[in-house]
C-alpha cells in the first residue's frame, strides 16, 4: 500500500482508457523504477530475515548437492557456466533476506540448469502461513505466448469478463510479469511449453512468490481492440477463490488432484455407430490413480482395450493432454496395447559416478532403470488408426510415450509441444531442504536416455499438426484440438 501511495503521488491517475498501449506501457516502465526503490518494503509473513552467512551456507549446500547427485546438471550449460552462476549469486547477496526473497533470488538457476524435474519451492512454513492468512490474484489467466487473457474470473465481482486481455497488473506490464516468472521456473532445455502450461494453471501461486500478496490489484485490461480500462480488484483468500471457482465453473477440473471425481482418471468413450473411441489418460501415477480416482492402471486399461476390441473400434483418439506423467511401467503397458512393432520406451539410464568431472560423459555411468529394453506389442493390441492429443502439460512419462509413438510413426500427434525433452530427461527426485531457509529443492538422481540423438534438441515432442487453443474457444468451453481430431476421424486426413 505504501508503494501504491507513492505511485499515485508521483503519477496522477492513468487515463488508460484514452491512451494507446505503447504510451501506457512506457508510463508503466517509469513506474517500475519507483517500485524498485521500495522493493525492500515487501513483507512476507512468518518469514524471518536471514544473514549473508546463512544464505551463503544454503547456496554452498545446494551447489554441492547438485554436483553430487544431479545427472543432468551439465546437459544444457557447462560446468563453468553453472559455477559462475553460483559465484555471482554468492557475491551479490545483501546483508539480509527473507526466505521468500531468497527463493526469488535463487530460482534463476532454473534458466541455467534447464531440467523440468528440478523444482524449487519456498519453505513449507511460509507457504502454509500465506495459504491460511494471505490473499491472492483472483483470476485464472491464459498466456498465449504474446498476450495475457482472463481465462476464468474468480474475483468477488464479474466486472472483468472472461476473455479480456490483461495489459498490466499493479502497474507492471503483463509480458514483463510472464518473462520474470518464466526465468525462475522449471523447464527442459529451451522449450517454454511446460512452464507456460504451469503458469496458466497456477499463476496466482507463482505471482505471489515473486510479487508478494497485495490486498488489491489494479488491472489494466481491454476487450478485443477496445480502449484500455482500469479496475481495482480486491485480492481474495484461497478459500474464497476456491468457493467462487466451484460455484461458477463446477464442471471444470484445475489441477492434478483437485476437483477430480472417482472413476475420472482413465476415461473411455466409444461411439459404436461410427466405430471410434476416445481414451483419456489424465495421469500415469499409480498412487494418484488408485487413491484419488480408485482406478488401478493395469486392470482398467486391459478392460478398456477389451471394450475397444468388442466394440469394433477402428479409430482411436488418445488424449494425453495435461497428464504430468507418473510410473514408467504404465507408459510401457499403454504402448504395448498400441504398437504394431517391437518398441523401446527408454534406451538406457545413467547416474552420477564422478561428481567432480566437468562433462556428463565423464560424470555419469550407465545403470539399471525401470522398463529398459525392447518390448513386444500385445497379441490383441489395437491395430486401427491412432490420433494422439498432446500439449505443454504432457510432461515426463506422457512426453516419453508421445516420443515413442512419434519415433515409431504410430499415429498422428495433434496439439501443442509437450513438456520435457524427446531425447533426454531426468527423474527419480530426492527432496532437499536448505538448512537455513528450508527452501525445498527436488533434485533428480537418474537420467533417462529416451532416444539417442546426434544433438540434444532442447525441445519436447512437436506435434504433426500444431493447434494452439484460442482464448475465444477456451472461455466458451470449446476444444479445438479434440474437434480437429474428431474431424479427421469422421472425414479422414
Amino acid at each position: 500500500m505504501i508503494i501504491r501511495a507513492v505511485i499515485i503521488a508521483i503519477f496522477p491517475k492513468l487515463q488508460t482508457d484514452k491512451t494507446d498501449v505503447k504510451d501506457t506501457l512506457t508510463t508503466m516502465k517509469k513506474i517500475l523504477i519507483v517500485c524498485s526503490l521500495f522493493s525492500c518494503l515487501r513483507v512476507f509473513g512468518q518469514d524471518a530475515p536471514y544473514s549473508t552467512a546463512q544464505l551463503k551456507a544454503d547456496l554452498e549446500f545446494l551447489h554441492a548437492a547438485l554436483k553430487k547427485s544431479h545427472p543432468g546438471l551439465y546437459s544444457y550449460s557447462t560446468k563453468e557456466e553453472i559455477d559462475a552462476q553460483f559465484n555471482s549469486l554468492a557475491a551479490q547477496l545483501p546483508a539480509t533476506m527473507s526466505g521468500l526473497e531468497f527463493y526469488e533470488y535463487l530460482t534463476p538457476l532454473c534458466a541455467k540448469i534447464k531440467d523440468g524435474h528440478t523444482l524449487f519451492n519456498p519453505a513449507e512454513t511460509v507457504t502454509a502461513y500465506h495459504n491460511e492468512n494471505s490473499r491472492f490474484f483472483p483470476f485464472k489467466i491464459h498466456w498465449d505466448g504474446i498476450k495475457m487473457f482472463v481465462a476464468l474470473n474468480y474475483a468477488a465481482t464479474d466486472e472483468i469478463d472472461n476473455g479480456a486481455e490483461i495489459v498490466a497488473i499493479n502497474e507492471t506490464p503483463a509480458f514483463e510479469i510472464i518473462e520474470y516468472c518464466l526465468l525462475r521456473m522449471m523447464r527442459d532445455g529451451e522449450s517454454p511449453a511446460y512452464p507456460i502450461w504451469v503458469l496458466n494453471n497456477w499463476f496466482n501461486e507463482y505471482y505471489s512468490y515473486f510479487y508478494g500478496h497485495p490486498t488489491e490489484f489494479a488491472i489494466h485490461y481491454r476487450l478485443g481492440k477496445g480502449p484500455i480500462q482500469t479496475k481495482t480488484i480486491q485480492a481474495l483468500s484461497k478459500k474464497s477463490i476456491f468457493e467462487n471457482r466451484s460455484k461458477r465453473y463446477p464442471d471444470q477440473a484445475f489441477s492434478r488432484t483437485a476437483d477430480q471425481k472417482e472413476g475420472n482418471g482413465l476415461v473411455l468413450k466409444i461411439d459404436r455407430e461410427l466405430k471410434y473411441a476416445i481414451l483419456t489418460i489424465k495421469d500415469f501415477d499409480n498412487t494418484i490413480l488408485e487413491e484419488t480416482y480408485k482406478q488401478p492402471f493395469k486392470k482398467t486399461i486391459e478392460q478398456y482395450f477389451s471394450q475397444i476390441e468388442a466394440g469394433g473400434v477402428t479409430k482411436l483418439i488418445l488424449d494425453l493432454r495435461n497428464n504430468q506423467g507418473g510410473d514408467v511401467e504404465n507408459g510401457r503397458l499403454l504402448l504395448s496395447w498400441l504398437m504394431n512393432v517391437p518398441f523401446q520406451l527408454v534406451a538406457g539410464y545413467a547416474k552420477v559416478n564422478e561428481p567432480g568431472e566437468t562433462t556428463e560423459a565423464k560424470r555419469n555411468k550407465p545403470c539399471k532403470g525401470p522398463e529398459m529394453g525392447v518390448f513386444q506389442p500385445k497379441s490383441r493390441a489395437f491395430k486401427g488408426e491412432l490420433y494422439v492429443l498432446i500439449n505443454g502439460g504432457s510432461f515426463s512419462n506422457s512426453g516419453m510415450v508421445g516420443a515413442a509413438l512419434q519415433f515409431y510413426k504410430r499415429g498422428l500427434l495433434i496439439g501443442e509441444e509437450t513438456g520435457g525433452n524427446q531425447h533426454l530427461l531426468c527423474g527419480n527426485e530426492e527432496i532437499l531442504l536448505l538448512p537455513n531457509t528450508r527452501i525445498s529443492v527436488a533434485i533428480p538422481t537418474l537420467q533417462y536416455q529416451i532416444r539417442k540423438a546426434d544433438k540434444l534438441s532442447g525441445h519436447g515432442v512437436i506435434p504433426d499438426i500444431v493447434i494452439k487453443p484460442s482464448i475465444r474457444e477456451l472461455i466458451k468451453g470449446g476444444d479445438e484440438i479434440l474437434n480437429h481430431a474428431l474431424k479427421l476421424v469422421s472425414f479422414g486426413k
